[in-house]
């Protein structure tokens, strides 16, 4: 079945009553936490059994069961002449009550299909026969409800009760601190992350206890340590669902902090035996930091198996507390692991698999991440400085200001070519000036939102909607007023034989006058406070650049210098929409082509782009009218990064409607609503609907 909650069993049965038809197996399927009290068991029945023709259902409420039976003989009207094949089915559903708000769900179904449909193709289909159980906890589940309660309720007892551990405990304790905690980052690899935010090396020092790399992820996540380590503690219903490879689970509670936890994996190699790991969890607080632990161990109660090869693994999670942003409780993560499957398999093959090992760590910042609400934080402070902003501007502020119009006046009365964008609602173009090969960009577009608020998210260098992967670092060097800073940025380069690039700018803003909206200048400037010639890294304070790792470091060329000159006015539109313009001139420096550079002009420009699907997606239904629609409709149409990752079972199509769901607050609030729009959206995208192009020709023509 799908999912881990849900268990179905089938047998054999053979019936010589009718030899012309062939009879499934009967089966039933048990879902032991459908999360609605039995006397709901008349809302349940009838929508998953008023379909059935021919049947006849008693419902028992003294034992809450539901029998279930079709008569052949029966005589049925179907309102026209048609050609079936009568079919039969015998079925019972029993419900027994947990609590007053569960119960427990055990189907059992028969059914002869009729005609001469093979046994074992109509058995083949017992996962949809009985898929009817997992319809009824899917209808009345309230998983992230009961995974916040009992995160919640752990959290508290992680701050209030005070723990005592045994002499074997804390042996355990110190002999995985000896060998996981004192590890140098320098010692690491750095591997690819599928998160850019989570950074994960790989090191082969090893002591020998298990063979195969070290590996080590960190992250700073948006909770409490109590909270981000109750996460990893408490087996929530979402880890349930996902189970990559996850066979089966069994965990035997010791205390309240410790337990003995066996799983089973499916490690998807043909001819390959399914893994067997059986640890010791537990966890405890030294001074100000928490600390989860696994440990493998031996246990009576899972002796080894020869149907399993046992596997190995040792585990540390180290939760520190961090100063709060914007009021939000900041922990950084640590998690050390070194996994050995056993069997034959080589290391290399677990070392290939290192990011898969540490994805908790991905799933972890996910689920607390609230970067929107520290970003709105941060702009809302910018926003209310804006409103008393009256300090004077400089002669060279001025100047500055006064070349931005200039880079305007460049598309005034000029011949420009279009670009296309990937988003339809913004427009773009592109022209050069005499004895430059290098092209000047034009784009605008409209965004929802307020002129000082799309101010404040452009102004905001450290803003987390704008970390990208390529980011190796973003700093703000100097702070002259509140209009005027030094921006240094370096960025990756995304092949090997191309070095990186480090930028330089001064970026000053200015309320227009008579109503002109805002206008932000960004021009490169010489400074000694930003040398290119630097080999490593300068910000090693911020978070995502304390995980770094020598290998490779010594090796790294210097950055070259590129220049990126724009302009961006910002006008106000109406009481909630901005009108965004944005000019620059880019130049990667090194011996780059003019042509190379040019053919990057439209993914520079769609900037804008990113700021007005940003602040659409912040929208509510509530918000919405004709045109947060139309553009929700065109960002429905463009590519999104999850349709690489999406899981096993999921489309494309699918996996980009859940993306936009997640992203999109309105899309959150009508799929609330309306239960049916999200697979609507699927059937709509399956259909191969697509934009169309403007139609300019009469129909004359």
């Amino acid at each position: 079945m799908k999912d881990e909650r849900t268990a179905a069993f089938g047998c054999g049965h053979a019936s010589k009553r009718r030899p012309t038809r062939n009879h499934m197996a009967p089966s039933f399927v048990r879902a032991a936490l459908v999360h609605a009290a039995a006397p709901y068991v008349t809302h349940v029945c009838g929508p998953l059994f008023a379909h059935v023709c021919g049947s006849h259902m008693c419902v028992a409420p003294a034992n809450f069961a539901l029998t279930q039976t079709s008569q052949v003989d029966d005589v049925i009207d179907y309102g026209m002449n048609a050609r079936v094949v009568r079919g039969a089915i015998t079925g019972l559903v029993l419900f027994a009550p947990i609590n007053e708000n569960q119960c427990e769900v055990t189907m059992y179904q028969c059914l002869d299909a009729g005609g001469r449909v093979p046994a074992w193709v109509v058995n083949a289909k017992l996962p949809v026969a009985l898929g009817a159980a997992e319809d009824m906890r899917s209808e009345f589940q309230r998983d992230d409800e009961i995974d916040a309660k009992e995160r919640s309720d752990f959290s508290e007892l992680v701050k209030n009760e005070p723990q005592t551990y045994s002499a074997a405990e804390n042996v355990m304790i110190e002999r995985v601190l000896l060998k996981l905690d004192d590890l140098q980052p320098e010692s690491f690899r750095v591997l690819d992350s599928p998160d850019h935010r989570v950074k994960m090396g790989l090191s082969h020092a090893t002591d020998g206890d298990i063979g195969g790399g070290i590996m080590l992820a960190r992250v700073t996540v948006d909770s409490t340590i109590e909270e981000s380590l109750a996460w990893e503690i408490v087996l929530s219903r979402e880890t349930m669902k996902e189970k990559s490879g996850v066979v089966k689970r069994h965990r035997t509670k010791h205390n309240s902090h410790c337990c003995l936890y066996c799983v089973y994996y499916d490690i998807g190699l043909p001819g390959f035996h399914q893994r067997e790991f059986v640890n010791l969890q537990l966890w405890a607080r030294r001074g100000d930091k928490l600390i989860g632990i696994y440990c493998h161990t031996e246990s009576v109660e899972f002796p080894v198996n020869s149907t399993y090869v046992r596997g190995l693994a040792t585990e540390l999670s180290v939760y520190e507390k961090l100063k709060p942003v914007g009021g939000i409780p900041q922990t950084r993560v640590t998690l050390t692991t070194q996994v050995d499957l056993g069997g034959i398999i080589p290391h290399f093959a677990v070392d290939a698999s290192a990011a898969d090992f540490l994805g908790s760590a991905v799933a972890l910042r996910k689920l607390f991440d609230k970067s929107v609400e520290i970003d709105k934080a941060s702009r809302t402070i910018f926003v209310d400085m804006i409103a008393s902003h009256d300090a004077p501007y400089s002669d060279a502020e001025k100047k500055l200001i006064d070349e931005g119009r200039q880079y305007f006046a460049t598309f005034e009365g000029g011949v420009a070519k279009s670009l296309k964008m990937t988003s339809p609602l913004t427009s773009a173009k592109k022209t050069t000036k005499k004895g430059d090969s290098k092209a000047w960009g034009w784009a605008t577009t409209s965004v929802r939102a307020s002129e000082r608020e799309v101010l404040a998210f452009v102004w905001d260098l450290k803003k987390r909607a704008s970390l990208y992967a390529g980011d190796l670092e973003k700093n703000v060097d100097e702070e002259v007023n509140h209009h005027n800073q030094l921006h240094y940025t370096k960025k990756k380069s995304p092949y090997e034989f191309i070095r990186n690039r480090d930028f330089l700018n001064r970026v000053v803003w200015k309320e227009e006058e008579d109503g002109g909206g805002y206008l932000l200048v960004l021009a490169p400037e010489l400074s000694e406070r930003g040398p290119h010639t630097e080999v490593i890294s300068r910000g090693l304070s911020r978070d995502q650049l304390s995980f770094v790792f020598s290998s490779g470091k010594a090796r790294e060329k210097p950055a070259i210098r590129a220049e990126f000159s724009s302009a961006m006015r910002i006008k106000r539109k109406n009481d909630n929409e901005t009108t965004v313009e944005y000019v620059m001139h880019p130049n990667m420096g090194g011996q780059i082509p003019g042509f190379v550079m040019n053919a990057q002009l439209a993914s520079n420009l769609s900037y804008i782009t990113d700021i007005q699907e940003y602040f659409q997606a912040q929208r509510g239904l509530d918000a919405w009218d004709g045109e947060d629609g139309k553009a929700v409709g065109e960002i429905l149409f463009q590519w999104t990064a999850e349709e690489s990752h999406h899981g096993k079972g999921v489309t494309r199509k699918q996996a980009r409607v859940a993306d936009l769901r997640k992203k999109y607050k309105g899309l959150q609030d009508v799929t609330l609503k309306y239960v049916w729009f999200e697979a609507m959206l699927v059937r709509v995208l399956d259909n191969k609907l697509r934009l169309t192009p403007y139609v300019n020709t009469r129909l004359c023509r």
